[in-house]
């Protein structure tokens, strides 16, 4: 986890103990909603699987950015459009998260 915790900071360019808190509520949210889909039980070792640690920190990081603008469907301002699709994860990042079969 601190592995996890330590790439997110430097992908969110922070350096300290500043945001610590507040990053791994997102970070343990990102890795919760993952390991739903997947139907992966973390261990001590393995928080979540090797394969989908950089899908973890991005689901994190867009997250952690839509601080203050939760839900927003659209917004524009000095040329710069935003319009979030409706859930907590973008849709083109959830699609990269393969879910394990039934059989």
């Amino acid at each position: 986890m601190n592995e996890l915790l330590a790439t997110l900071k430097t992908r969110l360019r922070f350096s300290g103990d500043v945001e610590d808190d507040m990053l791994l509520i997102h970070l343990n949210l990102a890795i919760t909603t993952l390991n739903d889909r997947r139907q992966y039980v973390s261990t001590d070792t393995d928080v979540v699987e090797e394969q989908y640690q950089s899908i973890v920190i991005e689901m994190a990081v867009c997250s952690y950015s839509k601080i203050g603008a939760e839900g927003q469907l659209a917004h524009d301002e000095n040329g710069v459009d935003r319009m979030y699709d409706g859930g907590f994860y973008p849709k083109g990042l959830m699609k990269l998260i393969v879910p394990k079969s039934r059989g």
